[in-house]
């Protein structure tokens, strides 16, 4: 598969082994790293609410297992790609808009799928 596209993935992640705060909390890594991808565009919705308009932009990636995403990360997983840049904000970036899907070829991940979205507004 040739993937054209850079696609830089940061997730928090339990240490492994786990490692616990005073309260006995679960303290998390932070991963950062940009692998090969192939990104589509989905298309973009706008939604009107009480307050404001908003616009959500969705992609489909494919995305190189040189990196291992857990299962059910959830919002612990934000994707930087073109002008969807990282910043320390925390609603940067994009954002993954359902699962991970994990695609297996002979008993180790080929790839991975997810759709992302970005909501600005």
């Amino acid at each position: 598969m040739i993937l054209h596209d850079r696609v830089t993935v940061v997730m928090s992640v339990p240490f492994d082994p786990p490692q616990y705060d005073d309260l006995g909390n679960d303290v998390y890594q932070t991963i950062t790293e940009t692998v090969p991808a192939e990104v589509f565009p989905l298309g973009t919705d706008g939604v009107v609410t009480a307050t404001r308009d908003k616009v959500v932009s969705r992609y489909r990636m494919v995305l190189a297992p040189t990196v291992d995403i857990p299962p059910r990360i959830g919002d612990k997983l934000r994707l930087e790609w073109d002008v969807f840049t990282l910043t320390a904000d925390t609603t940067s970036g994009l954002f993954v808009d359902g699962g991970v899907e994990r695609h297996m070829m002979h008993g180790r991940v080929h790839h991975y799928e997810l759709i992302t979205k970005q909501v600005v507004g």
